[in-house]
């Protein structure tokens, strides 16, 4: 009898702590679409998604369309969706197909943190804060439900994947991950940034599966720097968006983009850039001085956010960051 009503109440609480989740991705999908409802209401094809994706899976083989890289790039995920929009549907309904398309992608961070064994999420608490943050930082139209911008998602997906242990997980678990981390380094490079922190992270604690995961990177980010290399002659190819930044400028661009701009929303980072154009033009070497400061600052932030982690957490979150908005 006590066997049973401890099976009972076991068999309770797994159910409760699904439908908990369940019910929050819920929510969150449903924040989503009331954050810009038109966008669902009245979906669109936006700029590159027409122009160049689109219009090449129309005019092209199947094949060809998915296989063909753009932009100085190649995007599985884009090339897919539209694959599929324009042979499965007829034109009118491409726009929704490839809205609810980016709305999946952009729920997969969710999902990893709401059903993560990081110890970054142990907490139910922690996971339902780490959520909302998530939810409801301020964000540029650019990235919100379009498949051009939905590979800054897939990287999002990959630094949650990154902080993982895998060491005991289950074979679903394993192979969803994997199939992300192919879908996000085959979609843009960006995910390609973090393949020396996996490295790092196998190197740490020794599980196979973290180094199949760094594998999986390698191999896509090969794939990426032959296109990039192939294409870099074109005028649409990656040469065409490298610029060499200098110290004070790198200093401003990663405050502004990664802590002003999703802390304050476009508008106050609009009027901040527009004073600091007037600073650059009018005293430059006191942007140089701010600039060149900015970035001891940032190791002090970086330092506090990591604050009572794990020296190796330390160094994958601080390193994720700075591999990121310093390549990007």
């Amino acid at each position: 009898m006590r066997v049973s009503q401890a099976t009972h109440a076991s068999f309770g609480q797994r159910i409760w702590r699904i439908d908990w989740r369940v019910c929050m991705l819920v929510v969150v999908a449903a924040a989503m679409v009331l954050r810009a409802p038109l966008l669902l209401i009245e979906p669109r094809v936006w700029a590159e998604e027409g122009v160049v994706y689109m219009a090449h899976a129309i005019t092209v083989p199947w094949y060809q369309a998915l296989i063909t890289p753009h932009l100085g790039y190649y995007s599985l995920f884009n090339n897919l969706v539209f694959v599929m929009a324009t042979r499965l549907f007829v034109l009118e309904h491409v726009p929704l197909f490839t809205t609810l398309a980016a709305l999946c992608v952009q729920l997969m961070p969710f999902m990893i943190i709401l059903w993560s064994r990081s110890p970054l999420w142990e907490r139910p608490r922690t996971k339902v804060i780490g959520t909302l943050v998530l939810l409801f930082t301020p964000l540029s139209g650019e990235v919100w439900l379009n498949t051009v911008n939905s590979q800054f998602w897939l990287l999002l997906a990959t630094f949650l994947i990154l902080l993982e242990d895998m060491k005991q997980a289950s074979a679903r678990r394993t192979w969803l991950y994997r199939g992300i981390l192919v879908l996000a380094g085959l979609t843009g490079g960006v995910s390609s940034f973090l393949g020396p922190l996996f490295a790092l992270r196998a190197w740490f604690h020794r599980a196979r599966e973290h180094w199949v995961q760094f594998m999986i990177l390698c191999v896509c980010a090969i794939v990426q720097a032959v296109v990039v290399v192939t294409t870099a002659g074109s005028h649409l190819g990656a040469g065409s968006r490298v610029q060499m930044l200098q110290i004070p400028m790198l200093g401003m661009l990663l405050w502004l983009k990664t802590f002003l701009l999703p802390m304050s929303g476009v508008v106050a980072t609009e009027q901040v850039t527009t004073w600091l154009h007037t600073l650059i033009d009018e005293q430059r070497h006191i942007f140089t001085v701010l600039g060149t400061l900015l970035l001891p600052a940032l190791a002090v932030v970086l330092g506090l956010l990591t604050w009572g982690r794990h020296w190796k957490s330390k160094v994958l979150i601080a390193g994720s960051y700075l591999l990121v908005a310093v390549l990007s």
